[in-house]
């Protein structure tokens, strides 16, 4: 029977995956949305995650293949001007500036 490798194991897998899908360029010239999300919280610090998503409805919900990761940050808040920062980083990754935003 085979074993579960260890909490560090997977942590690493997912840290260098999230790195992977972070560091490939963002495609341009297309329009987008933002998703921002501040709900991941390790320890005392929280991570800040921009995604771009099709701003056209596509007629179907979203799948993994239509997110692209413009953003992540990590700290211990995030105030209105941090935000403003975060979104300005992921247009310029974009190429453009969103069409929309939504948040919860």
């Amino acid at each position: 029977m085979g074993k579960l490798p260890c909490y560090n194991s997977v942590a690493n897998w997912v840290r260098k995956l999230g790195l992977s899908v972070y560091e490939e360029d963002a495609p341009q010239g297309r329009k987008y949305a933002h998703i921002i999300d501040e709900s991941i919280m390790i320890n005392k610090e929280k991570l800040l995650v921009v995604l771009g998503v099709p701003a056209e409805h596509t007629g179907k919900p979203l799948n993994h293949e239509d997110v692209t990761v413009l953003g992540m940050h990590i700290g211990s808040c995030f105030k209105r001007d941090d935000v403003k920062e975060a979104i300005e980083k992921a247009s310029e990754k974009s190429g453009s500036s969103p069409e929309y935003g939504v948040s919860d």
